[in-house]
């Protein structure tokens, strides 16, 4: 799970689209340019300030590696699973065609201990 700050976003959408909440269709233009130039500047001081301490960050960092630890592990026990049951399949198939073939050398049935 990825956490964001919400104003780094909004900044960041009021810099893609040139965008500013003081922005009106009535305001001259200088006035719209100091409000946008302050609004950017109070967004920006928002968005360098750092959203997690180190420890926060590291105790993410380590939840996420034991996450896809685990999901890897997991992925790796289904493979390694399904690759045993073919191979027991396989197995299951050759015992049956060798006893089979020794039925039919022994066409009168007799099974000895030695064969």
């Amino acid at each position: 799970m990825i956490f964001f700050h919400p104003c780094a976003c909004l900044c960041t959408l009021q810099a893609i689209f040139d965008l500013s909440p003081f922005q009106s269709g009535s305001d001259s233009e200088g006035e719209s340019t100091s409000i946008r130039k302050s609004s950017t500047n109070s967004y920006q001081a928002l968005a360098e300030k750092p959203q997690f301490s180190l420890k926060q960050v590291r105790i993410i960092c380590e939840r996420l590696l034991k996450e896809q630890e685990m999901r890897l592990r997991y992925e790796y026990e289904l493979a390694l699973n399904q690759k045993l049951d073919e191979q027991h399949e396989q197995y299951v198939q050759f015992a049956s065609e060798q006893m089979a073939s020794q039925y039919k050398e022994n066409s009168a049935g007799e099974f000895s201990y030695l064969s």
